[in-house]
């Protein structure tokens, strides 16, 4: 498991400064920006996530993965841009965070050890749902075989 101070590493490595906030929404739980004019990246992240560890890492990656894969195409939260731009760039933001965290062969292969979703989310310490989104991954890489447990039915893809 990648260790959440090292998330903190890699940001200050990177030279991004994180700023704890309270955002107006409360489903906005992290920004990553960056512009020119103000000098280095900014991660802003809800002060609600200093509570919730597991969540934090999830969020923190992703705004991690807009740095290493979306730099140069930020926004803004007032900014209007097409939904399905938006949606490409989260998701190669998400796949940052989702290789980091879950890195693919470690996560099928304790898929095919039988882990039903709790105890994946539980053994690389994120979110359930931030371990359903790995599924969606490998499944958009394109899967191969499923594989029967007593814990349901898993599709993955050759490694």
């Amino acid at each position: 498991m990648v260790p959440t101070s090292k998330l903190f590493s890699v940001a200050q490595k990177e030279n991004i400064t994180i700023e704890w906030t309270n955002f107006s929404s409360p489903e906005m739980q992290g920004i990553y920006v960056v512009d020119p004019a103000v000098g280095s990246p900014i991660i802003g992240l809800s002060k609600t996530l200093e509570a919730n560890e597991r969540k934090l890492r999830c969020v923190l990656a992703h705004e991690l993965g807009h740095h290493f894969r979306t730099a140069g195409k930020w926004i803004t939260a007032a900014c209007q841009m097409d939904k399905l731009l938006i949606a490409k760039i989260d998701r190669k933001a998400d796949d940052w965070a989702l290789d980091t965290l879950m890195p693919s062969k470690l996560f099928v292969t304790k898929l095919i050890g039988g882990m039903s979703i709790a105890d994946l989310a539980d053994a690389f310490f994120v979110t359930e749902g931030f371990a359903r989104k790995k599924l969606e991954q490998l499944k958009r890489r394109g899967f191969r075989r499923v594989i029967n447990t007593d814990r349901g039915s898993f599709i993955f893809y050759d490694i």
